[in-house]
């Protein structure tokens, strides 16, 4: 008797020890830090300049063996077809914008997506005043152009364009708060605007913006002012573009980092591309910079194209400097396993196209 009683609190024991081990392990697996994947590998194939364009070259993926281009070139935007298998092919281009379509003052800035079997081009004219917006086929017919109402007055360059459920967002700048958002169903309709941004969520133009399933994250410049220090916020929305936080993404002492592009790769992790100038001054908001005297040319706004890859938990892990000076405007496009990067250059405009593996 008293032999099975030992026997039965041995093996009571035993089963309460295995018990507690398993509930160890699990608290451990719990109070863990979460690991990471791995950061993307990139291998640069071709970097080339394309002739017949000069400035805001895009580089949009719309399911046809070639990518479809866009570029600003005499003050129209021209549209063409690169052949990724073969990067030095000269591109047909086609006037896709031009001087006639807004009454022969022309196209300054322009920004390009496809979307809804569409491409759509938002572009805005010199002086800043006035913008439309144009729909093409996959043969670059155009299949709508209309003028943006801007009833409110608001700046039209450096704008951003982005997909929405069931339409398009065009986002002009809106000064002292962020952007006004331009909303389009899919046959080029507006249906409303809105405000984004102010307090903790204020920003400028040079910004962009993507979709994600409950809403949309705005890479948001937080001056483009050259000579000014500061950074890129990422402001994440909902569905109807009312702010729900912010964080600061990318930002530097003595560094003016703008116009940032963004890809998500399927490991978490960000490609960012942005324009970035040094030894820029902190702002001093009690003595704005005076503006230029008569005569006296507006500063230069070109500076390096950096690279930046992005954890999941929104860490710069490295950095990459693409074009070291004199260079704007980098655009970012994910094509399949291959990272397309456009931007302007001294020598003209440029296409990067990088291996992505994991």
């Amino acid at each position: 008797m008293r032999k099975r009683l030992v026997l039965g609190l041995i093996l009571a024991a035993a089963v309460l020890g295995a018990a507690g081990f398993i509930v160890y392990r699990i608290y451990q697996a719990k109070s863990a830090p979460e690991q990471l994947a791995s950061p993307p590998k990139l291998e640069n194939l071709t970097e080339n300049t394309l002739a017949a364009a000069s400035l805001w070259l895009f580089a949009v993926d719309d399911g046809s063996p070639q990518l479809a281009v866009s570029a600003g070139q005499d003050q129209e935007v021209v549209l063409g077809r690169f052949d990724q298998d073969n990067p030095t092919q000269s591109i047909d281009w086609k006037v896709a914008i031009s001087k006639a379509d807004s009454g022969g003052r022309g196209v300054a800035d322009h920004w390009h997506i496809f979307a809804h079997d569409l491409h759509w081009i938002v572009s805005s004219t010199p002086g800043d005043q006035e913008s439309y917006l144009a729909t093409f086929d996959k043969n670059f017919n155009r299949t709508n152009f209309v003028a943006i109402e801007n009833t409110a007055n608001v700046p039209t360059n450096d704008m951003f364009l982005v997909a929405e459920k069931d339409g398009v967002a065009v986002g002009h700048f809106l000064p002292g708060t962020g952007h006004k958002i331009f909303r389009f169903d899919k046959n080029a309709k507006l249906k409303g605007t809105v405000d984004v941004g102010g307090g903790q969520y204020a920003h400028t133009n040079g910004s962009s913006a993507e979709m994600t399933e409950t809403g949309f994250i705005i890479f948001a410049t937080e001056t483009l002012a050259p000579d000014i220090e500061g950074g890129v916020k990422k402001i994440v929305t909902d569905l109807d573009w009312k702010p729900l936080n912010a964080v600061s993404l990318l930002r530097e002492e003595g560094q003016n980092i703008v116009m940032a592009t963004s890809v998500l790769l399927e490991n978490g992790y960000r490609v960012v591309n942005a324009r970035v100038r040094d030894n820029a001054k902190t702002f001093d908001p009690t003595g704005p910079p005076a503006p230029p005297e008569p005569g006296q040319p507006l500063l230069d706004d070109a500076g390096a194209i950096v690279r930046y890859i992005i954890s999941p938990d929104d860490k710069i892990v490295s950095q990459e400097t693409l074009d070291a000076q004199g260079a704007n405007r980098p655009h970012t496009l994910l094509a399949g396993d291959l990272l397309i990067t456009t931007w302007d250059s001294k020598s003209g405009v440029k296409l990067r196209i990088d291996k992505v593996s994991f």
